[in-house]
């Protein structure tokens, strides 16, 4: 059974998937991709194929999609920190130059302008913020 997520072929009759963790199911399940920040919990939606994360500035006219001002007051985060785009049902996420980086949980650095795949329960931390990518069931 291949996985709706990452695309992993697994054993027929398994209930999740090896290399992800995402519940197989014969019935597509509808999920609302979002990242959620560990410390309050609070989720941040990704509702377009292509968002942009960072911090919001009036003056400079950014406004991301994904605005991290509010768990961010140190202003670790950039302006225009990453971008996270769905391809099909495989997401992506690339650095834009952020001044703090991007780190996955191993704490690999990632290389800006790269895109990496983006899997569920992926961690992810944006300056001293840290983030889980996950797929909510609908």
């Amino acid at each position: 059974m291949k996985c709706s997520i990452c695309g992993c072929k697994n054993i027929e009759g398994a209930v999740y998937c090896d290399e992800c963790g995402n519940t197989l199911s014969v019935e597509p399940v509808k999920a609302l991709p979002c990242i959620v920040e560990l410390k309050t919990g609070r989720e941040y939606p990704i509702t377009k194929d292509e968002v942009l994360v960072g911090r919001k500035s009036p003056a400079d006219n950014i406004f991301p999609e994904i605005d991290l001002t509010d768990v961010d007051p140190e202003c670790y985060i950039s302006r225009r920190h990453l971008k996270i785009r769905k391809r099909g049902e495989k997401f992506f996420i690339e650095d834009l130059g952020s001044s703090n980086g991007t780190f996955t949980g191993d704490g690999l650095k990632l290389t800006p302008s790269v895109e990496y795949p983006l899997k569920n329960g992926d961690h992810l931390q944006l300056g001293q913020t840290e983030f889980i990518f996950q797929l909510k069931e609908l």
